[in-house]
């Protein structure tokens, strides 16, 4: 992933505005002065730059840069060191070289680009030597993307592309299962099987309850007719086991939980992320003048009146006087606003007392009201999580998707070599975008074959959640009695009602179809575990209604240190 910005491949910095303006001074000064020494300023200044683009070149062209690891496979969590080393093989000194390196997270999650800046002496080397450890399986590059060389006076650089880098492939666990899966039944070889869509002329093994999915020809109308509560009874046949599974892994990311919110929580939501983004800005108290009361003002406007009349020339009583009249003309027009006006604007709000009556709570009532306030709202949030799966803690967000796919992977690599191992065949179907169409498809027979594939298989890196496992149910070609597990750490409600249509495509549950979700659980990573849990068997009685089974798988160390899947105990 490009995190540093590639710069052009020449670019000018500060100090080539002050050569130009160097250079106009020095031009000057020559026509000027018409001196000797005037004039070889001028000519330095101008052979300045072709010196500079020589010594940059031979720069370009003799440094020298080496990526180098102890090892290029390795499991998870296993140490692995690794070199990179620029050479400057010139005379010269180059002290400012800035390189783009890809290196380790100092958490081991991913590599990301980062910017060095150094300074290489004549024949000196800048070395980078650590040791890192990688948390999830993947191919990771370490190497150096680009340099940028300048000039002594740090007028220019160059970009020098390199893209050298040393590739690392990490692996994930290989976990132990030894476990008996269910599989589909027939009489019917499974090439033909899907030309097949009957199963009358199987020998009758067991007469049982009508479930939805069985198809209408199972269905044994005589003893159907016979019952009392109008149960229908259907046939089951006496068949042999398939020795054939179709096992889709997924990779994709979780679909994010707003797609499940209704209008009400994501207008909450975005009103809250706008609040949060908002910067906080210091808040400047202004402080207003108090306004005067009525009789302050009336005092003021008299005061002001009889200086103004003072100043004219009138005499203390003219003041008087005049003082009088205007408390005559300020009645006479109270007069003429009438009565009504004056208790209009006098009255009080008509439900005023009974406001604050009611605003008067018994501190008990209060408490207890926040405290019914505050039990509503962490319902109605469980209710909220319980309906997407639970929500996921936001430290564990950030490499959330690394987390579950190494689930995933280490899951599909056990539960392949268990049905190996078990003498069925197994096609595995996983959506991967390094090759052709973005989907890998391969037929294992043996645990041999898996080992051919599996560098593939567990470097394939995590896919889009518009690329999940239901997208792979196409390429399944047969159409009857078939046997499909899909390793998912997916259980949202979406992919929940893609799970439970599975069985109707392929001739429903009755007729010998076999679907089991073998989920990958990572609830140690959401805020509430027992939210998480409560939820995971919710979807398990919600699936098994429609024949589809489920299976959370966890490993367990054994006493010998090695860790193996197991079914999870709740």
């Amino acid at each position: 992933m490009d995190n540093v910005k590639k710069r052009p491949l020449v670019r000018f910095r500060r100090p080539a505005i002050l050569y130009a303006l160097l250079l106009v001074f020095a031009l000057i000064f020559t026509q000027a002065l018409r001196a000797t020494a005037s004039a070889v300023l001028f000519w330095f200044l101008v052979l300045l730059p072709i010196l500079s683009v020589i010594y940059v070149l031979v720069g370009k062209a003799l440094i020298r840069i080496y990526v180098s690891s102890d090892i290029s496979k390795v499991e998870k969590l296993q140490p692995v060191k690794y070199e990179l080393r620029i050479i400057n093989a010139s005379p010269f000194a180059y002290p400012f070289i800035e390189a783009v390196v890809s290196v380790p997270q100092p958490d081991g999650v991913r590599c990301t680009e980062q910017s060095l800046t150094m300074s290489l002496a004549p024949m000196g080397t800048y070395t980078v030597d650590h040791e890192t450890s990688f948390r999830y399986r993947g191919t990771y590059e370490i190497g150096v993307r680009c340099l940028y060389i300048s000039d002594f006076l740090g007028m220019f650089s160059i970009r020098l592309d390199v893209d050298i880098y040393q590739n690392v492939m990490v692996f994930p666990r290989k976990l132990g299962m030894d476990m008996k899966m269910a599989t589909s039944a027939t009489d019917i070889p499974n090439d033909a099987a899907k030309l097949v869509f009957s199963t009358e002329k199987a020998e009758i093994s067991n007469i049982r309850e009508y479930v939805p999915g069985d198809s209408l020809k199972s269905i044994h109308w005589k003893l159907s007719s016979k019952a009392v509560d109008g149960t229908l009874m259907v046939k089951d046949f006496n068949t042999n086991t398939s020795q054939s599974v179709y096992m889709l892994c997924d990779f994709s990311r979780a679909i994010p939980p707003e797609v499940f919110e209704d209008e009400g929580s994501r207008a909450a939501r975005e009103k809250a992320e706008r609040e949060a983004a908002r910067k906080p800005k210091d808040k400047h108290v202004k402080l207003k003048t108090a306004k005067p009361d009525k009789e302050a003002k009336k005092a003021e406007a008299a005061r002001k009146k009889a200086l103004k009349r003072s100043r004219a020339g009138m005499s203390a009583g003219g003041v008087d006087t005049a003082a009088m009249i205007d408390e005559m003309i300020d009645s006479a027009a109270a007069a003429k606003a009438g009565e009504p006006s004056r208790k209009k604007r006098e009255r009080k709000p008509l439900f005023g007392r009974k406001k604050a009556a009611a605003e008067i709570v018994d501190p008990e009532t209060a408490a207890a009201r926040a405290e019914e306030n505050a039990k509503k709202r962490a319902d109605a949030e469980t209710q909220a999580a319980l309906a997407i799966g639970g929500i996921i803690d936001p430290r564990y967000a950030p490499d959330m998707d690394e987390f579950c796919a190494d689930g995933v992977v280490e899951m599909s690599i056990a539960a392949a070599l268990n049905e190996l191992r078990n003498g069925n065949d197994v096609t595995m179907i996983w959506a991967d975008r390094r090759q052709e169409g973005g989907i890998a498809a391969v037929l294992l027979t043996s645990p041999e074959d898996f080992d051919a594939i599996y560098p593939v298989f567990a470097t394939t890196p995590p896919c889009s959640e518009k690329e999940n496992v239901t997208s792979l149910l196409p390429l399944i070609t047969e159409s009857l009695n078939v046997t499909i597990r899909i390793c998912t750490s997916n259980l949202d409600p979406l992919s929940l009602n893609k799970y439970a249509a599975i069985p109707g495509l392929f001739g429903g549950a009755g007729t010998g179809c076999v679907a089991e979700v073998l989920l990958f659980n990572p609830e140690e990573r959401y805020e509430d575990v027992k939210i998480r849990r409560e939820y995971v068997e919710m979807s398990r009685i919600r699936l098994a209604q429609e024949g589809v089974d489920l299976t959370e798988l966890v490993a367990v160390k054994d006493e010998s240190g090695h860790y193996t899947l197991q079914r999870a105990s709740r």
